[in-house]
């Protein structure tokens, strides 16, 4: 699971937290959607999203990351 989040005082808490729950597999990007390299085009089943954009915003950059299969 990738979670980004521009906000780097919330990135901080969330990776405090995967430490404190030992979660495997989850790491926090300090970026903006819209400055993710193309890496991260294409790359994912499941993308969903929380407040940071108008809908029609959140559609369109969301799915950059879609997997052409993907949800």
């Amino acid at each position: 699971m990738i979670m980004v989040e521009s906000v780097r005082k919330k990135g901080t808490f969330l990776r405090h937290i995967i430490r404190t729950l030992r979660l495997e597999g989850v790491e926090v990007l300090d970026a903006r959607t819209g400055a993710l390299l193309p890496e991260h085009h294409a790359r994912y089943d499941i993308v969903t999203a929380r407040a940071f954009a108008d809908m029609g915003t959140a559609l369109k950059e969301g799915s950059l990351f879609l997997k052409r299969a993907g949800s």
